[in-house]
């Protein structure tokens, strides 16, 4: 049997596959950036003042539903992975909602006893 140049040996290792860009960008939000937005919003309702910290409540929030529909989104229509690059399933779904909605919370109730703490 003959070796090709572009023959590539298989090491078992996994890689995402993201059938189109639309499909890469739903996973790289709700695995990166909508994370980072909603440790911007909370920030912001630590630091903003009092004309913004309403806004930023309410687009701390506004993300946090973001996160879950766009996770929903992936599982349900681009044959999303979990971050172990298993197929992703609505049981998955279920415990990232889950997870994210009381670490959200969390942050959330943190975010305000600072401002509290700081005003």
């Amino acid at each position: 049997m003959e070796n090709k140049i572009d023959d590539k040996p298989d090491t078992g290792a996994k890689t995402p596959c993201h059938g189109n860009r639309l499909s890469f960008w739903i996973y790289l939000y709700w695995y990166v950036i909508g994370n980072i937005f909603l440790a911007i919003f909370a920030f912001l309702i630590v630091f903003a003042g009092p004309k913004w910290f309403a806004l930023s409540a309410c687009l701390y929030c506004v993300s946090t539903l973001s996160l879950v529909l766009v996770r929903y989104l992936d599982v349900r229509f681009f044959k999303g992975l979990t971050s172990t690059e298993e197929p992703a399933t609505m049981v998955h779904w279920i415990k990232y909602s889950r997870n994210l909605f009381i670490i959200a919370t969390i942050l959330l109730l943190i975010a305000f006893k600072c401002r509290l703490f700081l005003s």
